[in-house]
């Protein structure tokens, strides 16, 4: 499989396709413990998503926080959102349970982590790039950083060689076509 990892670059996202031909698609968000991040994220997947996002599924790992009823307090806002229990805990056993449970109808599943920053047309681009025929997977590069010093720490080995492993679509610096 090949996969197309769309530039980083700020303001330089592809021109959006037809909205009707956009693939259908389900919002899968894994978390745990994200009081601080879930509401904004909401908000701003609400305001931009294009009608092709049939849900927006919230898979909690049991937060021992406000993270749980925040999104219920979305869940009377907008019908797409839907909270899923996650027992497993950790993002990947969240991430199986929600697309077990997302609508079968979906073309295409888009994980989006709860405290990442995504561009207002970030779920709009990847639908776009997704009509291209010769695309099976589209994934973004992706930049670590942290707050505290060992975050930091952490960020600056996730971001390296040593923490992707040289993985292209982790290292890449532009728009291009990955094994």
């Amino acid at each position: 499989d090949r996969a197309l990892t769309p530039s980083p670059s700020a303001g330089q996202t592809p021109a959006p396709r037809d909205e009707v031909a956009l693939p259908r698609a389900s919002i899968v968000i894994p978390t745990l413990n994200e009081e601080h991040h879930i509401g904004p994220l909401l908000d701003q997947l609400i305001a931009h998503l294009p009608g092709s996002v049939s849900e927006i599924l919230v898979a909690d790992g049991g937060s021992e926080d406000a993270t749980r009823r925040i999104v219920q307090s979305y869940l009377q806002r907008d019908p797409r959102i839907v909270l899923i229990e996650n027992p497993g805990r950790i993002q990947a056993a969240g991430v199986n349970a929600a697309v077990r449970a997302s609508d079968p109808r979906s073309e295409v599943i888009i994980r989006i982590d709860a405290h990442a920053e995504y561009s207002d047309s970030f779920v709009r681009t990847l639908l776009s790039e997704m009509t291209r025929p010769e695309r099976d997977s589209v994934v973004v590069r992706l930049r670590t950083e942290g707050v505290t010093c060992f975050q930091r720490a952490v960020a600056m080995v996730s971001n390296s060689k040593v923490g992707t492993g040289g993985s292209a679509h982790r290292m890449g610096a532009g728009s291009g076509y990955v094994d």
